[in-house]
């Protein structure tokens, strides 16, 4: 049963670990392409060049938490992975059953803070983003 939930903590932390590095690209290409680029230089881009133009610090400030919401994440991965190799080694040796128990939860502990963390905090950059767009919707209509 402890190897079958050390197998299930591998799979799940392949899967966080490479949608974070996943997530980290694809930021990292949109911070290229905007700064790379000029409004007329890329057909249909420059459409969101000037939406980005007009909002700089907020699309700034929300590619560096997507950026920092990766690196935690894939952080978050590497945390369930060890704890699988430890609570594997729980299942498979004789030897110090109890350290690497307790260095195993110790590691859940690590990898459910940062998921925790990592979801309220989007919550509240999205609740932040949203308000900030419609107010500024609002204010370029009057």
């Amino acid at each position: 049963m402890i190897v079958s939930m050390a197998r299930w903590m591998r799979f799940i932390s392949f899967w966080t670990i490479l949608v974070g590095f996943i997530t980290a690209f694809f930021v990292c290409v949109g911070f290229a392409l905007y700064g790379l680029t000029s409004p007329g230089e890329v057909e249909g881009f420059s459409k969101f060049h000037s939406m980005i133009g007009k909002n700089t610090v907020a699309f700034a400030a929300l590619g560096a938490f997507a950026l920092l919401s990766s690196i935690l994440t894939i952080v978050s991965g590497f945390a369930l992975n060890t704890a699988s190799e430890r609570f594997d080694r729980v299942a498979r040796t004789d030897e110090a059953d109890v350290d690497f128990t307790g260095q195993g939860l110790a590691d859940l502990k690590l990898f459910f803070k940062i998921s925790v963390a990592l979801k309220i905090a989007t919550m509240l950059v999205a609740i932040a983003a949203v308000s900030s767009f419609t107010a500024g919707m609002v204010s370029q209509a009057q």
